[in-house]
């Protein structure tokens, strides 16, 4: 056999338990061939957990490393690595977690992974283009109303029902996580992940600051994001949000930059 076969049939034993390979492994002086092998499906398994646990270590220390080790078994089980980036092993995990028993259970557990993952993609994210005040001084009056956005790259946005965020806050300042993720009862919250310098933060946005951000992702105009958000405000104060809401994502760099659409 030769060497890509090889490497072909080792890896085949890895990721899904073929026992092609078997046939070419002999028994040593002092064990078995199977028991040989045995430690390199430990030593791939307990990589890859390292490598969940470096993604996810506020839920590791929510649940603690026997149940986080549990789950990173059967997420090691069910998802064989198929990329050959490591970094990326862990983006199913949310998704995992919230869709398979028992940890299904704990709704809070998958959404603080989907909390833990977006802050890990937001903080390695390529440097983006950010949209500045100055930049938005210089326009025209006249120009305002037909102003469509482009969002940043190093943004992320997630919507949690069951206190994943809230309970990432409880564990950074040493708390009990279950509390603060049960005070949540099913409400649904909208997030905004971003990047300041070297550090990912969140923050909760109101209804109608997300219901904004995803209209201004998808096109719509300053004045359509003003005539929407009567829905909330009265007319009168309506630019005013929207004038609000654009400079609090400018300063976060939420913004890539803007174009001015014909009327």
């Amino acid at each position: 056999m030769r060497l890509p076969e090889l490497q072909r049939a080792f890896a085949a034993r890895m990721l899904t338990g073929d026992d092609a390979i078997m046939a070419l492994v002999q028994d040593s002086r002092l064990e078995r061939r199977d028991v040989l092998m045995g430690v390199y499906e430990h030593a791939y398994g307990a990589r890859l957990a390292e490598v969940l646990e470096g993604d996810y270590e506020k839920l590791h220390a929510a649940i603690g490393p026997d149940a986080f080790f549990q789950i990173a078994a059967d997420y090691v089980t069910a998802n064989p690595s198929r990329h050959p980036n490591a970094r990326f092993f862990g983006a199913g995990v949310p998704a995992f977690l919230l869709q398979t028993a028992p940890w299904s259970a704990t709704p809070w557990h998958g959404e603080l992974a989907m909390l833990e993952w977006a802050m890990g993609e937001v903080f390695l994210a390529e440097d983006a283009l950010h949209l500045s005040m100055e930049a938005m001084a210089a326009l025209h009056p006249n120009d305002w109303p037909n102003l469509t956005f482009t969002l940043a790259d190093d943004i992320r946005r997630i919507t949690t029902r069951h206190g994943g965020p809230e309970a990432w806050l409880a564990i950074n300042d040493d708390t009990d996580p279950a509390p603060a993720a049960a005070a949540a009862d099913g409400a649904e919250q909208a997030w905004l992940i971003w990047r300041d310098e070297f550090q990912a933060n969140f923050r909760a946005m109101d209804p109608p600051e997300a219901w904004a951000l995803i209209e201004a992702d998808g096109g719509a105009t300053f004045a359509e994001l003003c005539e929407g958000l009567m829905e909330w405000v009265p007319a009168e104060e309506a630019a005013g949000h929207a004038a609000g809401y654009l400079r609090g994502w400018i300063e976060a760099g939420v913004l890539a930059g803007y174009e001015i659409k014909e009327a």
